[in-house]
């Protein structure tokens, strides 16, 4: 089950996070789960790059009306994909190159 983490509190953690360790000005920042779009929060830390990620299309059209709603098309990046078939394909891409390495230096 997904708990929308409220606004107000989203807006906060972005003011910690960049004021207290610049961990957005110039930064790409991800939405995981995106159905509420809390991410349009950071978009006054001027971000490098904003993208939404989420499986569920429904959730995906919420987060784009929500998108849309603020004019922020131009800013923020949709993808609909499964972020752990995404990080297991990235993780066997990293081995394979590794084992490919490995086998020139012999």
């Amino acid at each position: 089950e997904q708990y929308c983490t409220p606004v107000d509190i989203t807006a906060g953690l972005f003011e910690i996070f960049e004021f207290q360790e610049n961990a957005i000005s110039g930064k790409k920042v991800g939405d995981f789960v995106v159905e509420h779009a809390c991410i349009v929060s950071c978009i006054n830390f001027d971000p490098k790059e904003i993208v939404a990620f989420d499986i569920d299309s429904d959730a995906l059209e919420l987060a784009r009306g929500n998108i849309e709603h603020y004019e922020l098309e131009e800013d923020i990046k949709i993808v609909q994909t499964d972020l752990i078939d995404l990080f297991l394909k990235e993780k066997e891409n990293n081995e394979s190159e590794n084992s490919d390495s490995d086998q020139k230096e012999d």
